[in-house]
């Protein structure tokens, strides 16, 4: 799904609104909730990228997975975007999940009246 156009869509252009200070943001969010206590992945080989330049993915997220299966993981971001990442009052929300045994990919679409990100999420 193309992101950035549905981000245009809703008034989201980089004339109108700081994206960076949101990337920003989410880059920290991300590495508390998904690498902190208790996490599912190896916090020291798992990798967090700001891409201010590609509107579909804002924030990537490489992360590895300890010996936990590819289920539990998803499950584990799931929690953590319901509790502790998603935006309160969202107008448009997509998650995508691609999912094989051994890996997914996840892409976030969040949308408010004031805030706007784009996610990829990489799990192995």
């Amino acid at each position: 799904m193309d992101f950035s156009s549905i981000l245009i869509d809703h008034g989201f252009t980089d004339d109108l609104y700081d994206f960076e200070s949101t990337i920003i943001g989410f880059d920290y969010e991300l590495y508390s909730a998904l690498l902190g206590n208790l996490t599912v992945f190896h916090a020291d080989r798992s990798r967090i990228y700001r891409q201010y330049d590609n509107p579909s993915a804002f924030v990537r997220a490489d992360l590895v997975r300890k010996r936990y299966c590819i289920d539990r993981a998803i499950k584990f971001f799931l929690q953590r975007w319901r509790d502790e990442l998603r935006y309160i009052n969202p107008v448009c929300e997509i998650i995508e999940i691609y999912e094989s045994s051994t890996s997914a990919s996840i892409h976030v679409l969040s949308i408010t009246n004031s805030n706007a990100i784009t996610l990829t999420i990489s799990i192995t």
